[in-house]
């Protein structure tokens, strides 16, 4: 399951949900959860940035590494459900970034 919350949170960084408090309302997740999953995808080889000031920067995927972005968007529909969320939650999810 952590492999897959580890590719929804570079998917979503990717599509613009870029902070904690964005990741925490799309996903559910705590605070705490979210930050130690951005920073565990560098085990990953993924390497994430955090670009502007601390209060109103955001993170974005510099590079990812061996993973293949196009696979993941093509089936985020099932890394979601992987990730332990609900379908209420999948749903939002692929509204809000198709």
């Amino acid at each position: 399951m952590r492999f897959n919350r580890r590719l929804l949170v570079a998917y979503l960084i990717e599509h613009g949900v870029n902070t904690v408090p964005k990741l925490m309302q799309m996903t559910g997740w705590p605070n705490r959860s979210i930050q130690k999953l951005i920073l565990s995808l560098a085990d990953m080889n993924v390497q994430i940035s955090f670009v502007g000031a601390k209060k109103n920067g955001q993170y974005q995927v510099t590079d990812w590494a061996s993973l293949n972005k196009a696979w993941i968007c093509q089936h985020v529909n099932t890394i979601c459900e992987l990730s332990g969320l609900d379908h209420c939650r999948i749903a939002a999810i692929l509204t809000q970034l198709s």
